[in-house]
């Protein structure tokens, strides 16, 4: 009885740190600069602005 309790409390640790890694992992990669995000609204603002046509005079 004792070594199954032990068995799944070891098996839970490993999911969890398995888990945690994972969930780690994908939050280092979503980190984004103010830099980056000031190049992206700038691309976009570039790509607006060619898509309206100049007014008439």
């Amino acid at each position: 009885m004792v070594l199954m309790v032990v068995g799944v409390g070891l098996f839970s640790i490993l999911t969890a740190n398995l888990a945690s890694y994972f969930v780690d992992s994908e939050r280092r990669e979503a980190i984004v600069t103010l830099e980056d995000l000031m190049a992206e609204l700038k691309e976009l603002e570039r790509r607006s602005d060619a898509m309206i046509p100049p007014a008439a005079p």
